[in-house]
């Protein structure tokens, strides 16, 4: 395994993998967002030409930032482990599924500790009311008629 090293390169450098399967534009402000509140701070991972393999949201949200420079990691692939990477780096990611009660407590006690956070988390506000309500049905497990009698 290659040791990886950060650097930082002008935005303008790099290049946007032009067949990347992705539709990255609903993603972008909610990324703009959470830069905006917790910095750049996941390197975007490029070839040795400087085409994004992973990182194209980042990368269009540090763009609309106005960001002169971003975090790189360059790798060394083969055409063919760019490709797949690519495509693995975002379906892996699709695997995993959200423990929502966890996911939920975790919510609640933001909105208590600093509620500003929530709105870099890249959840819509539907979302968060299901999550919430299902916490709160589940921390109390009477039925709504229980609780009206």
């Amino acid at each position: 395994m290659t040791d990886l090293k950060v650097e930082y390169i002008e935005i303008e450098k790099l290049k946007v993998y032009k067949d990347n399967p992705r539709f990255n534009d609903n993603a972008i402000d909610a990324v703009v967002k959470s830069i905006e509140k917790f910095g750049m701070n996941n390197p975007l991972l490029v070839n040795q030409d400087l085409m994004i393999c992973a990182g194209h949201t980042r990368f269009e949200a540090c763009k609309k930032l106005k960001y002169k420079t971003v975090p790189i990691i360059k790798l060394d692939l083969t055409d063919a482990q760019f490709h797949a990477f690519n495509i693995s780096d975002n379906k892996t990611a699709q695997l995993a599924l959200w423990n929502e009660e966890k996911l939920a407590q975790i919510i609640k006690n933001l909105q208590e500790e600093d509620a500003s956070l929530i709105d870099a988390l890249g959840f819509q506000e539907e979302e968060l009311r299901i999550l919430l309500e299902q916490l709160e049905q589940s921390q109390n497990p009477l039925t709504n008629e229980q609780q009206e009698e």
